[in-house]
């Protein structure tokens, strides 16, 4: 798989695609767009003079040929790529994956949706891009949103977006990449009629939480002492509007509610499109807490990813910067997923179950990645680097609950001083 993606950023055809002129990448030059991915790929988050000489000295020890590429002639050379190769990539990917890989929960393939704001350099184009009405902010602020895949740990589709731009939006921007048999869990803030609408006209099933003031009916169940019922949904006249937008049905709904008491003694409500007859009553609550797989998953990308760190300032690198992150976060979890399946069999007879430590290994992937792109055979890196892997392990918690953090805004965004 990561072989495909080593031919594509080295095809023609596909490179002709992603380059913003048909002069771009024509000349003989150290940065090629095969070398810009691979270094955008590397897990970029110090200063670009330094990354790149890293960079440039194992493509020394690969290839023999010394080169020396200045920050400034990497600002210079990453104008001409087009963020969105990294999505196309991603896609090829996750496409490739999920045809070798189906793991499933009672039937489903469980996926969830959830949103994330991330704090971006402070310039006036920025802000101007993704915060153009917000005057309060000193520093602007993107909205990010991801399908994620919770039994792979792997993110489906992701969007990087203005603050401004409203989280269902995003999630409906998600579900063209979604099949029937997925089963999409959500948070609260996504139920709406049109989105449950969109779900039913594209054959996909859902779990959302629910606010206790959502509608009539769940206030009635609230105050009710069913575990669980049917209810029938109307669309208000806001939602038929948005039903006729998205092109999908107006007609009444059928959702079950459910009750899921939480170890906090409260009381979550879900709404959901899957019938007793296939999932019943008492699955909901492990159901629901795998979401926190999706949150796990920004905290990685937050804290050791650093993708509030970026390496320019433009729009076109802050959206480099983020979906190679993504990319480089998906190809980290192939690797992790295949040492997981050794730890699984030679460790199935102890008490407690092991897993990867993923932080190690996308410590592992550092450096490591580029050689996986550049050399012309990696079977023995691949085996090298899922053998390095299986020397981080965890032992898993069983019952562990998460809490979540609220974290304040760092006061300085850049710790390096980097090309715009």
């Amino acid at each position: 798989m990561v072989q495909n993606i080593a031919n594509l950023i080295n095809n023609p055809e596909f490179i002709a695609r992603y380059k913003s002129s048909p002069k771009d990448f024509t000349r003989n030059r150290s940065l090629t767009f095969s070398h810009l991915v691979s270094f955008l790929l590397n897990f970029v988050k110090g200063s670009a003079a330094q990354e790149l000489d890293n960079f440039f000295d194992i493509i020394e020890q690969i290839n023999g040929t010394y080169s020396h590429v200045t920050a400034s002639a990497f600002t210079q050379a990453r104008k001409k790529l087009d963020p969105s190769v990294f999505v196309e990539l991603n896609r090829v990917l996750v496409n490739q994956y999920s045809q070798h890989c189906r793991q499933r929960w009672h039937g489903f393939r469980l996926l969830a949706v959830d949103g994330s704001t991330v704090n971006l350099p402070a310039t006036k184009a920025l802000k101007a891009h993704y915060n153009p009405t917000d005057e309060s902010r000193k520093r602007p602020l993107a909205r990010l949103s991801q399908l994620y895949d919770i039994s792979h740990r792997m993110t489906i589709d992701a969007c990087i977006e203005g603050h401004h731009t409203d989280e269902r939006t995003m999630a409906l921007s998600h579900l063209p990449h979604t099949q029937q048999g997925d089963l999409v869990i959500y948070d609260r803030g996504y139920p709406a009629f049109y989105m449950f609408a969109y779900h039913r006209h594209i054959g996909v099933d859902f779990c959302m939480r629910t606010l206790s003031n959502y509608n009539v009916q769940v206030q009635n169940f609230i105050q009710s002492d069913e575990k669980e019922e049917m209810v029938e949904l109307h669309p208000n006249r806001f939602a038929i509007q948005r039903c006729k937008e998205l092109g999908v049905s107006i007609a009444p709904l059928k959702v079950r509610l459910v009750r899921v008491p939480l170890s906090s003694g409260e009381t979550e409500v879900l709404m959901t499109s899957v019938d007793a007859d296939r999932l019943s009553y008492e699955e909901f609550q492990p159901l629901y807490h795998k979401r926190w797989g999706v949150e796990e998953d920004y905290k990685i990308m937050k804290s050791r990813l650093q993708i509030e760190q970026f390496s320019g300032k433009s729009q076109v690198a802050i959206e480099q910067d983020f979906y190679a992150k993504v990319l480089s976060k998906n190809i980290t979890s192939l690797f992790v997923n295949e040492a997981q399946s050794t730890i699984d069999e030679t460790l199935a007879h102890r008490k407690r179950r092991y897993q990867i430590n993923f932080t190690a290994a996308l410590s592992v992937m550092k450096q490591n990645i580029i050689e996986l792109l550049q050399l012309k055979d990696i079977t023995l890196k691949i085996n090298k680097l899922i053998s390095k892997m299986l020397r981080h392990t965890n032992a898993i918690r069983p019952g562990r609950s998460f809490v979540r953090n609220v974290k304040l805004g760092a006061k300085h965004h850049m710790n390096y001083k980097r090309p715009n």
